[in-house]
């Protein structure tokens, strides 16, 4: 089967993630695999070579649209796919219009996100939703946020196929564990707590901060000692560095970049947590739970889909909460629960199993 993907871009997020770990599984099966990026951001990639990269690098301008639009459908003819899956609203909503040109015989397009944006976004998704032959979604809980804000009015007009990740890569390793806490100059009784995730305000990252500030003052009087590594880059970098040094909390505290090798980085965390005010369905909660870590997570969409323990699932945006989850989950042995969760990944969430949903919408 011939195979185009199409995003908006190949960010470090866990959507841009999840597409080349699409393509790679779909190779992988013996597809034919192509990937669209309507900007030029390649920070992920697939591995394999056999996938086909090509990039409109489109302008913010009606031009841009226009001649990204023509570029597209010439691209389209050529390679003629049996299916043009398109990800994320700019993407989505690019595709759908592409669609009227009469360029694209099947089209999916998936919404990563419970929260596209505002009332405008809405109306175009509501708009132009008839456009594709199947709309999916990554979630329950972002499906019927989507209900809820309008954006489609009945929830069987969307699909539900969650994300997938690499069980094979994502596993603990206590010699990597080992590694990267040396590489980090963690002792071996630092309680070290993780989390992943681009550095903008949907995140949330001043929430976490300010909770590890509540939980390092509660546990002034124990033996406990926690340092909270994030990875990830964006726009709130310098922001975040200032809270954090406002806290007096910069020697416990590491932003440690783009990391290529985040299953490294979970396998030597004791605790991973997310903070996210939306989602749809994080991807790195499942490569966590994928390495056996205990997740501490804002009650945003997905979550409860994933983390069996909902004790550790606390409202968005309270950092008490947070900060009572995160020492609840350094003072108790969850290792049993964490081995089950995996279980469930394996059984559920893993690229193979996802990818063989997609191939029975594709042949529909």
């Amino acid at each position: 089967m011939k195979i185009l993907l199409v995003t908006t871009g190949l960010g470090m997020g866990g959507a841009e993630r999840q597409i080349c770990d699409l393509a790679d599984e779909f190779i992988r099966q013996a597809h034919s695999v192509t990937i669209l990026c309507l900007n030029s951001r390649h920070e992920v990639s697939p591995k394999s070579t056999q996938v086909t990269l090509h990039s409109l690098s489109m302008s913010k301008t009606p031009w841009g649209m226009v001649a990204g639009l023509v570029h597209a459908q010439a691209l389209i003819l050529k390679i003629r796919p049996d299916v043009v899956h398109s990800h994320m609203f700019h993407a989505n909503i690019f595709c759908r219009v592409l669609r009227i040109m009469g360029a694209i015989p099947k089209l999916i397009c998936t919404a990563h996100s419970s929260n596209e944006g505002g009332l405008w976004r809405t109306l175009v998704y509501r708009v132009t939703h008839p456009l594709a032959s199947v709309n999916t979604i990554v979630s329950s809980a972002a499906l019927r946020s989507f209900v809820d804000l309008g954006v489609v009015r009945k929830a069987n007009q969307m699909v539900v196929i969650g994300n997938g990740i690499d069980t094979h890569r994502f596993k603990y390793s206590l010699s990597a564990r080992k590694l990267i806490r040396s590489q980090a100059d963690l002792l071996d009784d630092n309680i070290f707590i993780l989390s992943i995730g681009r550095l903008e305000e949907p995140k949330d990252f001043a929430t976490l901060i300010d909770s590890f500030h509540l939980l390092t003052l509660s546990s002034a009087k124990s033996n406990q000692s926690f340092v909270l590594g994030i990875i990830g880059q964006g726009s709130q970098l310098n922001e975040l560095r200032q809270l954090v040094n406002s806290k007096g909390l910069g020697r416990q505290i590491q932003f440690l970049g783009v990391q290529h090798n985040t299953e490294q980085w979970l396998s030597a965390c004791d605790i991973y947590v997310l903070s996210s005010k939306h989602e749809g369905l994080n991807v790195s909660i499942m490569e966590a739970l994928a390495c056996e870590r205990t997740v501490v997570a804002s009650d945003c969409e997905g979550v409860r889909e994933l983390v069996a323990n909902k004790d550790l699932i606390v409202p968005v945006g309270d950092s008490g909460a947070m900060a009572k989850a995160l020492e609840q989950a350094a003072s108790r042995s969850l290792h049993s629960d964490c081995r089950i969760s995996r279980v469930m990944i394996e059984e559920h969430y893993s690229i193979i199993c996802v990818v063989d949903k997609w191939l029975e919408v594709y042949e529909r």
